[in-house]
């Protein structure tokens, strides 16, 4: 009995440990629902097959009934971005969803402004919880790329690298 209350009081702290992610992830859906443009919703429904994705093979495990516990937003997404729901079990996603938030700024505040975009980016980062210098679902490096001819554009780009998962915890 007492070791059976013992490891429910250990899942307890671990399901504590790991809100952030839940919490991050519906930040993130927000976030980019509240920036969505009718050309970038291909973004929405790209972001929520990468974090539902990351959820489903997460320990412990948050499927999209749980990030978006809410009924009837549940059912209003699933309703508006059918696809992720559908496979987020069995495709895997082409990035994270760090970097459609990247390139949902990109698109709302302009490819040349460089400076705008770091700014939203951190103002952004500065909003998500976890612990210090843990913040799951959040790249940790963002790379501008240019070539040197007159006129040509800017690439961004962030690092896959994130804390997202933590395996194994014991």
């Amino acid at each position: 009995m007492a070791a059976a209350a013992e490891e429910l009081q250990r899942r307890e702290e671990f399901l504590v440990e790991e809100e952030p992610f839940r919490k991050n992830a519906f930040l993130i859906i927000n976030e980019m629902v509240l920036m969505c443009t009718t050309p970038t919703t291909l973004l929405v429904d790209e972001v929520l097959h990468s974090i539902f994705f990351l959820g489903k093979i997460n320990t412990p495990i948050f499927p999209p009934e749980m990030i978006l516990s809410d009924a009837e937003v549940l059912n209003a997404f699933k309703e508006e971005y059918p696809r992720p729901f559908e496979k987020c079990s069995s495709e895997v996603p082409r990035r994270s969803p760090f970097s459609c938030v990247l390139d949902m700024v990109v698109n709302v505040t302009g490819r040349d402004n460089e400076g705008a975009i770091k700014q939203r980016l951190q103002q952004f980062i500065d909003t998500l919880g976890g612990a210090i210098n843990k913040k799951p679902l959040v790249s940790r490096t963002i790379c501008v790329s240019q070539s040197k001819s007159p006129g040509s554009v800017k690439y961004y780009g962030v690092s896959i690298s994130a804390d997202a998962l933590e395996h194994g915890k014991s």
